[in-house]
């Protein structure tokens, strides 16, 4: 399947997620996402990278393009009563390992794998 962006060129993949902006989820993926098998949380992130972004969701310790260190995170809106909008899940930028992650240093951690941090 060609993909609408380059999955190599990070202002590619930066253009193509903003044309997220003001649209739901159905609007961009189409009755396609009714196929899908994902449940609970984290569920709006792994049908947005399988029918959006056309890759299949994973768990690798690796940023999700990784040619570019590249994390795409996403969390889905839910609007209250009061007509405002609020975060409908939490964000979690990586699952901690508790009995590896106090033999890491940082910089060697699985967090920095994942979210690579320029400075």
């Amino acid at each position: 399947m060609k993909l609408p962006y380059n999955p190599r060129d990070k202002k590619s993949v930066i253009d193509y997620a903003k044309l997220l902006k003001g649209k739901t989820l159905r609007e961009i993926c189409g009755s396609r996402i009714l196929e899908h098998t994902y449940k609970g949380r984290g569920s709006f992130g792994q049908i947005l990278e399988k029918f959006y972004f056309g890759y299949t969701p994973n768990s690798k310790p690796e940023p999700d393009f990784s040619e570019i260190g590249v994390e795409l995170k996403t969390s889905p809106v839910k609007r209250l009563v009061s007509r405002e909008y609020r975060s409908k899940e939490r964000l979690v930028l990586n699952i901690i390992n508790y009995p590896d992650v106090i033999n890491q240093k940082f910089e060697q951690s699985d967090f920095w794998k994942k979210m690579p941090i320029y400075f």
